[in-house]
């Protein structure tokens, strides 16, 4: 099928030698004339039926080149039509027909709605003592659907802490600085083993809990 590139002004003839006019793509607007029938608009799967004329242009009144894939026969052809379709207006769902099937972890879906799934376990544990310049591992790994784990450090004194992972030390990780009456804590989302370690100079004390969906 003959395929031409219309220039920006470009009134290009086009010899008919058949009855029907088919557009089969175009990259762009274009119009189709002849004396027989005046200007018309050319677009993508549309038919002229040129019973009594010899000879249509093809006009690109645009800025832009236009190519255009056409076919002439003496029959009409029908068929989806295959060129680029462009939405102007906004599209708009109004309704979901068939329901959603949905896999989570963190939230699930109810008439419609996200909703939260908690945790439903909480596991409390024992203080853990961290003497100066030491590390001790406050909770194992646990690969728990909504695992969190709060850490408070209520040391006798204030004193800084340092959490992490096994190599947690004075130089990296969170920094938790905090006294039985002025206790400070924190809380990891995290499924890996979580340390501890102690730079001050006396004894620290930290409290540990965790809560997680089994």
């Amino acid at each position: 099928m003959p395929i031409k590139t219309i220039n920006p002004g470009q009134e290009l003839p086009i010899k008919t030698s058949g009855r029907w006019l088919s557009v089969i793509n175009a990259t762009g607007q274009f119009v189709v004339s002849a004396p027989e029938f005046g200007e018309l608009v050319g677009k993508v799967s549309r038919q002229y039926d040129l019973a009594s004329v010899t000879e249509v242009a093809f006009k690109n009144e645009g800025t832009d080149p236009v190519e255009v894939e056409y076919e002439i026969a003496n029959i009409p052809v029908t068929g989806s039509g295959t060129g680029v379709v462009t939405v102007e207006n906004d599209v708009v769902v109004k309704r979901i027909q068939e329901g959603i099937s949905v896999s989570a972890t963190v939230s699930s879906i109810e008439d419609g709605k996200t909703r939260h799934i908690p945790a439903n376990v909480i596991q409390q544990h024992p203080d853990v003592v961290i003497p100066a310049g030491q590390s001790k591992k406050l909770v194992d790994a646990r690969d728990n659907t909504n695992r969190l784990v709060s850490v408070q450090n209520i040391s006798g004194q204030m004193t800084m802490v340092r959490i992490g992972n096994s190599l947690v030390d004075g130089q990296g990780g969170l920094m938790l600085r905090g006294a039985l009456d002025a206790p400070a804590s924190t809380t990891v989302s995290n499924a890996a083993e979580i340390w501890a370690y102690n730079p001050d100079g006396q004894d620290a004390t930290l409290t540990v809990s965790e809560e997680y969906r089994p």
